[in-house]
């Protein structure tokens, strides 16, 4: 009986289980005692899927709602970008050093890829140190819908920004962000956002 215990340890370890037992074998081999290891990290024996990450949500037509309530009567800004789209790299740089500076930046990051690309977006925004943020992808197959949602006179092209002062009231950019405009706005819609590391 002691052999067929080990083996059936065994063959869990083998399978990458962890059984937080310890097994007390008399010199007989008989089984005397069997306790749980409160010491063990606690592991499951099912096997999981790796689900997508929580920081990234997905954006459907009414998410745009959503995001806007999430920041009542609060000023921030909306970014807009793609995997394949360099200047929004470039523009994440330049807000992650803007976001160094006034902690207090308000923002919400919207990937145009399907939500499936979850995985690579993660990496992007954790590499720009923006994994944090409210981040959402695309969720739905009709991905002209859900720009409408978003801007009805935004025709796709990127970067894309939109700077929300505390009532909503927004005003679009195209194009790559420079870190002045993004400061400028800051002094603009609320003292209390300057959080300056400088002062």
């Amino acid at each position: 009986m002691k052999h067929n215990l080990f083996k059936l340890l065994g063959r869990f370890k083998a399978l990458g289980f962890y059984l937080p037992l310890i097994v007390s074998v008399s010199y007989s081999g008989n089984i005397s005692a069997i306790e749980l290891d409160k010491d063990a990290p606690p592991k499951t024996l099912v096997q999981t899927i790796e689900a997508p990450s929580p920081s990234i949500k997905p954006f459907v037509e009414d998410s745009l709602k959503q995001i806007k309530q999430g920041f009542l009567d609060r000023p921030f800004v909306l970014l807009v970008w793609s995997i394949d789209c360099l200047p929004c790299r470039e523009e994440f740089s330049v807000i992650r050093l803007v976001k160094e500076k006034y902690p207090l930046l308000n923002l919400s990051i919207i990937a145009t890829e399907s939500f499936s690309d979850t995985p690579q977006l993660s990496t992007i925004l954790k590499e720009h140190q923006l994994l944090d943020q409210d981040n959402w992808a695309f969720a739905q197959s009709n991905s002209a819908k859900l720009r409408y949602s978003l801007d009805s006179g935004w025709y796709g092209e990127l970067p894309r920004a939109y700077f929300y002062d505390a009532q909503h009231n927004r005003t679009g950019v195209s194009g790559k962000l420079h870190a002045s405009q993004v400061i400028t706005w800051i002094n603009k819609v609320s003292n209390s956002m300057v959080n300056s590391s400088d002062e």
